[in-house]
């Protein structure tokens, strides 16, 4: 398999909406827009993954995280890892998280952390990061970036995250 991992263009805004059409979410209208506003502002990173010529997937890496215990330790996260539904379990995924692990390597940071969906639908992904190293911050359940309280009752969506954490 030919794959080309490289950070994105504003000229990918098209194949990238495209991507995420072909895995069923929805983001909101202006979101990759949005995205670049922040890489622009050196906040984030993003990076496309391209198989036969398309976007078979991309990856966010955020370096000061709106989660808090992130943003203390000063651990770069990484998000929106998404691959399309026709190629994945081909390592595409994993190939975009080792290329964010690098960059954050590189640039001296010991760490590096990702939030999970804790519903099943997110099972290859929490298989996935466990495999790889990553273990839970210990901060618990976070819902929109927040560390939930105990006894707090959230709805079981997108936002309902672990946050996980990487040595590198």
């Amino acid at each position: 398999m030919k794959l080309e991992i490289r950070p994105a263009t504003f000229e990918d805004i098209p194949g990238l909406k495209r991507a995420a059409e072909k895995q069923g979410g929805s983001k909101e209208k202006d979101y990759f827009e949005n995205c670049f506003d922040l890489l622009k502002k050196k906040e984030r990173d993003i990076f496309v993954a391209i198989h036969n010529d398309i976007i078979a997937g991309y990856v966010m890496l955020v370096w000061s995280p709106r989660y808090q215990p992130f943003r203390t330790m000063k651990v770069p996260e990484i998000q929106d890892l998404n691959v399309i539904p026709s190629v994945r379990r081909q390592g595409i995924a994993s190939k975009l998280m080792d290329y964010c692990e690098n960059i954050v390597r590189k640039e001296g940071h010991p760490m590096v952390g990702i939030g999970v969906g804790v519903h099943s639908s997110y099972g290859a992904a929490q298989c996935m990061y466990i495999k790889r190293g990553y273990v839970p911050d210990g901060a618990g359940a976070a819902y929109d970036a927040k560390t939930m309280e105990f006894g707090e009752m959230r709805p079981l969506d997108d936002n309902f995250t672990l946050k996980l954490i990487r040595e590198l």
